[in-house]
């Protein structure tokens, strides 16, 4: 999971994770709050980039990631 990048989806998205999430949650499992922490956990992890400067700070070398999902997901991988 990542931020989702600032452009014309951004508030399409926002709102997925603020209301239609909890909503399935809720008819899907009976636990709507189990996915509304998507959005304020979602909004808090690092952006791809930052994250990536974190793994070459910590020895990692070939620092890369793939956003994925519309650019909610970034997959990153590197080289110890």
């Amino acid at each position: 999971t990542t931020p989702p990048l600032d452009n014309w989806l951004r508030p399409l998205i926002l709102m997925h994770f603020r209301f239609i999430m909890p909503l399935l949650g809720r008819l899907v499992a009976g636990q709507a709050e189990a996915y509304a922490y998507l959005p304020s956990t979602t909004e808090k992890f690092l952006a791809p980039e930052a994250l990536q400067q974190k793994f070459a700070q910590a020895g990692f070398q070939n620092v890369r990631y793939q956003r994925l999902m519309l650019g909610t997901i970034a997959l990153h991988w590197a080289e110890k």
